[in-house]
């Protein structure tokens, strides 16, 4: 969670689910879902009994995600993985003397991560009775006593299987209509089509679209609250969604403006970049008596516009500080994150649009997506010093880029002091990563590698890794070798020469290939990167702080954590996973490969870093027990902030 995140407030009250009465669980849900799926442009109407289905398989997803949540996050003392009589291994949680909770088969991987594939029995010892547990409701109710029941988290579980049951019919609906596209081309793997065609559509549109299945260690990663269904459709990468960004108005003396070189002028750099988008700015602001010279032009995301600044800034707009315009939009595309949208290429010239961030005041995976008057100022200052690190480090060998945020403008009252509703009115701008690749390599956000591809029941990586001649035990270890060498050479010397530590992970890195193969790392969102400010400083780097920010920090641990979850975890330690999944080959053998890399890097940096400094940082990475980032404790805790629980392991230790 990053300083633009607000998490819900604290709830207290405990009880059971059947307590509680939700819109959600009514009888016409299935009625709602199908109305609202059957709104929005598809090639065939969805049956009622389709939605029955697609919710039936949402439920069932959310109550493994939620068992294996409990278990990584140790929420239960005596839930257990056993061996099977069959060969198989099984969850085994005991819920009194005569009853327990089994799920079997079961695949568990290295830091508690776990994999269940069959159902969940509640089994009784007493009479030998069994039943199918197949949604939270019945998972939950098991655990009177757990603090997962709570009613806002339970509010959110629901919503969140709604959603995720939209999610599943237009991504059927979706990934057939491609899939016939691919085909009467004459390719059978995806890959190899895109290839030969990315010039063809903007790729990297789509890749952020199709990659949007959702937070791997979430457990909602669907839910958006007080949103509609029709505004999840409208509004939520997943289903295409194209909002149209409009242009606020906000006085100039209550503006902030920067870039990465200091104060700017935004109106003249806008004007320059989308002069039809100013222009009928402009001729709002005229028709409304007013003059351009008098306020800035402020991005502002659709539901914001609707839903929150009338309320919030009231006061603003009653003394002609903030005009809320409604003439002045750009078609954009919904990114991964959804608050963050990429402009429509409606010509060569917009082609190197850059992206937009916006703030967006609804409860999405529990958080409120806002952006700080932190990150506009830190991020464009922390990516100006990135830029000159890279260029003095040739880039790490090439191995690492950066999707610079370069300007941004936030609500600034007169007096200067920082407000909390100024993060409901702010937006920055990061280069597009069009700008930062050649013709021909591809650049894909490392949550797509994930995603199934749209021509096969297989993950796009595997794809990827077939196309460019994978095929045997030995091809595997070779093909990860590489991809660990370059992430690691770019984003662990990083951190162990400027105490950086990058927020690596899988939304928030673009893997850019070539030919198959993988050429280098290109990074992007720095809200949620951490810097040990001494050892920044050490190498003659310092940056201006002049509002509250949580990316600078005196304290190591912050710093070495970020790279343990975002790098160890999320991303190489999930690229492991994929692999183990679909490939002849072992966690150990893998996570022996990242070891040696590691080494390597330590290695390479010995006449570059502080002796005693590798040496600690060499413990905690080979010696200690990793810890693991707990979102769901994050979630239900009363206090923002991290909380991680001991995983008493090390895969590269164990």
């Amino acid at each position: 969670m990053s300083a633009n995140d607000q998490p819900l407030d604290p709830i207290k009250r405990h009880c059971k689910l059947s307590q509680i009465s939700s819109s959600l669980i009514a009888d016409g849900l299935v009625f709602t879902l199908q109305q609202a799926i059957n709104r929005i442009q598809t090639p065939q109407s969805i049956s009622l009994s389709s939605v029955e289905k697609y919710l039936s398989q949402a439920k069932l997803q959310v109550t493994r995600r939620l068992l294996a949540l409990i278990y990584k996050e140790q929420f239960a003392e005596d839930i257990r993985i056993e061996r099977a009589g069959n060969g198989e291994y099984q969850l085994i949680l005991p819920l009194s003397a005569h009853k327990k909770l089994m799920a079997r088969p079961v695949i568990s991987y290295s830091l508690s991560q776990l994999e269940i594939n069959g159902d969940i029995i509640l089994q009784s010892n007493k009479d030998n009775e069994t039943t199918l547990i197949n949604n939270p409701t019945s998972l939950l109710d098991l655990l009177p006593d757990s603090k997962l029941n709570q009613p806002q988290f339970i509010e959110e579980v629901n919503n969140g299987i709604a959603n995720e049951a939209l999610f599943l019919i237009y991504r059927n609906i979706w990934r057939e209509k491609f899939k016939q596209r691919i085909q009467k081309s004459g390719y059978h793997n995806f890959w190899k089509w895109l290839d030969n065609n990315k010039n063809d559509f903007d790729y990297i549109v789509f890749f952020e679209q199709w990659g949007a299945v959702g937070h791997p260690y979430h457990p909602n990663p669907k839910t958006k609250l007080n949103v509609s269904f029709d505004e999840v459709l409208r509004y939520s990468p997943e289903f295409e969604a194209k909002p149209k960004i409009l242009l606020m108005a906000l006085h100039r003396d209550y503006a902030f403006c920067t870039n990465r070189e200091g104060d700017f002028d935004s109106n003249t750099w806008l004007n320059q970049l989308f002069p039809d988008w100013m222009n009928a700015w402009k001729k709002e602001l005229r028709k409304l008596g007013h003059s351009d010279h008098d306020y800035i032009a402020l991005p502002v995301h659709p539901w914001q516009a609707q839903h929150t600044l009338a309320n919030k800034f009231s006061d603003l707009i009653a003394e002609k500080k903030l005009l809320l315009l409604k003439e002045a939009s750009l078609p954009c595309y919904a990114s991964m994150t959804l608050r963050t949208v990429i402009p429509e290429n409606q010509s060569a010239k917009h082609l190197f649009s850059p992206h937009i961030k916006l703030p967006i005041g609804f409860y999405c995976t529990s958080v409120m997506r806002t952006l700080s008057p932190g990150s506009v100022r830190m991020s464009p200052r922390m990516s100006q010093i990135l830029s000159t690190i890279l260029k003095k480090e040739e880039h790490f060998s090439g191995n690492l880029d950066l999707c610079a945020d370069f300007a941004g403008i936030h609500l600034n009252y007169p007096d200067g002091k920082i407000r909390d509703d100024i993060r409901h009115l702010s937006v920055l701008f990061r280069e597009n990563p069009y700008q930062k690749i050649t013709e021909d390599e591809i650049a894909i956000t490392v949550a797509t590698l994930f995603a199934k591809s749209p021509t096969s029941p297989y993950p796009i990586l595997y794809e990827i890794m077939q196309y460019s001649g994978v095929t045997e035990k030995e091809h595997v270890k070779t093909y990860f070798k590489h991809y660990v060498q370059v992430v690691l050479q770019g984003y662990l010397d990083l951190y162990l020469i400027y105490g950086i530590a990058m927020e690596a992970h899988q939304q928030n890195t673009l893997a850019i290939f070539k030919q198959g193969q993988l050429v280098r790392m290109l990074s992007r969102d720095l809200g949620g990167i951490r810097v040990h400010l001494p050892t920044l400083r050490q190498q003659g780097f310092d940056i201006k702080q002049d509002v509250p920010t949580l990316i600078l920090t005196n304290d190591p641990q912050a710093v070495r954590y970020k790279i343990i979850h975002a790098i160890m975890q999320s991303h190489l330690g999930q690229i492991i996973v994929l692999l183990v999944q679909h490939f002849n080959i072992t966690e150990k053998t893998l996570w022996q490969i990242v070891s040696g890399i590691i080494l390597e890097r330590f290695d390479a940096l010995k006449n570059r870093v502080d002796k005693k400094h590798l040496n600690q940082e060499k413990t905690a990475l080979f010696n200690d027990d990793w810890p693991i980032k707990a979102f769901t404790r994050m979630r239900l805790s009363d206090k923002p902030g991290y909380i991680f629980v001991n995983s008493k392991q090390n895969p590269l230790r164990d």
